[in-house]
């Protein structure tokens, strides 16, 4: 094929398709994926876009990757296979991780949480951080069903609903938080004003004094994803992500694929005047993968990568920065 059919071609297929702001995933990290098949410990790091996770264990207190379901609580969004935590003593654990990069912008960091029994003499829950310093809290304690925020009290009912967190910076000094209930129907919100870049999270639990599964808690499935715009054609499902956008030149660019069967798939650079400029394959295992691919010869500008294979194709735009 030469390079005017190709160009041809190629501004034939853009005009068929439309620009438009979506959620571009910049980081994402599953218990359920390999990297956690033998566990979970300090310095493990399954995902893109966090850091490893750092674990400080006291006396009778662990991790481990479990279901929730076997120690009664639900496992819709969290699902069957999420990091655990426990402390049967009156030692405390916490188990934290920092973001590549603070949320920026439009960035919104989710993840799910479940707990069953309160925690007793003890308490449980996570702090939102900036280096070491806390941001804000949620907090389970008192003997008590009620979640308390740093704030004012979040949540009153007993559950065993995993709630959906979600922290959103709107502004320069400006979050919104919201977490979901243990009981259907139940809901907070609420803002937070710091100056602070919000560039991590520590979960703890300690003083349980009971070595009952249900006073254990689990977390699952934490996303990171950013409004940006990207060229996608109308008739075609999006199943991929690529992130960081923009990326370095020199560096790596992440590709997420899922929705899509196991198999080999091309991954073609255009240029914005439709010139290829590279060709990569992935071999994607099934299910939900992140792979990187190295711009080493590729020069800062604006680009699309076509991904293709299976039957499906599609085009997502991005820039490489000096």
């Amino acid at each position: 094929m030469n390079i005017h059919f190709k160009k041809s071609f190629f501004i034939l297929a853009f005009f068929s398709k439309s620009i438009f702001l979506h959620a571009q995933t910049i980081a994402f990290d599953s218990a359920g994926t390999a990297a956690y098949s033998g566990g979970w410990s300090n310095g493990a790091n399954g995902g893109n876009g966090f850091n490893a996770w750092e674990i400080n264990a006291g006396a009778n207190t662990g991790v481990f990757i479990g279901n929730p379901a076997n120690d009664q609580m639900g496992t819709t969004g969290i699902g069957t296979k999420s990091f655990g935590v426990f402390a049967t003593g009156t030692a405390y654990l916490n188990a934290s991780r920092t973001f590549k990069q603070p949320l920026q912008i439009g960035d919104e960091l989710s993840f799910y949480w479940a707990m069953n029994w309160d925690a007793g003499a003890g308490t449980k829950g996570f702090d939102i951080k900036s280096g070491t310093a806390t941001v804000f809290n949620i907090n389970n304690g008192n003997a008590s069903p009620r979640i308390t925020s740093s704030a004012e009290t979040a949540l009153f009912d007993y559950g065993t609903k995993p709630m959906l967190v979600k922290l959103k910076r709107t502004g320069a000094d400006l979050y919104s938080f919201s977490m979901t209930g243990r009981v259907e129907g139940e809901n907070y919100s609420t803002t937070i004003n710091t100056a602070l870049p919000i560039n991590g999270i520590s979960f703890y639990i300690g003083n349980q004094n009971s070595t009952a599964g249900q006073r254990n808690m689990y977390f699952n499935n934490f996303r990171i994803t950013g409004v940006t715009s990207s060229v996608n054609e109308l008739n075609i499902q999006k199943p991929s992500a690529i992130f960081p956008n923009p990326v370095a030149a020199q560096s790596s660019l992440h590709i997420q694929l899922s929705a899509r069967p196991a198999g080999i798939y091309p991954v073609t650079i255009y240029s914005i005047t439709g010139t290829r400029v590279h060709q990569y394959l992935l071999t994607h295992p099934g299910g939900i993968s992140v792979q990187s691919i190295q711009l080493n010869h590729i020069m800062p500008g604006m680009y699309f990568a076509e991904i293709s294979g299976q039957g499906k194709r599609e085009s997502l735009k991005f820039i490489v920065k000096d």
